[in-house]
């Protein structure tokens, strides 16, 4: 199990040196402020989104965010097979179905 206030400690280093705010850090993830200040603090568990897009961005090691081993940075070529690396394709996959989930409620309004 995680310690969320250990993750929220490596997420708050994180950004101080790589992104600047919280707001900036929202702006960045598309979350609100008072989101990651739950997951800076601890309160809440960084969503998958939010690793993704950090990850993507900012070249975030995502193991090193949830189990602080390795460096801040991935440097190396991506393990398709890692933890990390499968929490980035379903945060992917849900937000491609969420587009489709709007999609399809608009041609269904449309048809009704």
């Amino acid at each position: 199990m995680h310690d969320l206030k250990e993750i929220g400690a490596r997420l708050r280093v994180f950004y101080k040196q790589h992104v600047g705010s919280q707001a900036d850090l929202a702006r960045e993830t598309d979350q609100n402020v008072k989101t990651i200040n739950l997951m800076v603090n601890g309160h809440v568990m960084v969503n998958n989104e939010t690793i993704t897009v950090l990850a993507q961005k900012y070249n975030l090691d995502p193991d090193w965010l949830l189990t602080g081993k390795g460096e801040v940075l991935n440097n190396q070529k991506p393990n398709p097979k890692s933890i990390a690396n499968l929490h980035a394709k379903v945060a992917k996959l849900e937000l491609e179905l969420k587009s489709v989930k709007g999609i399809l409620e608009q041609v269904l309004a449309k048809l009704s």
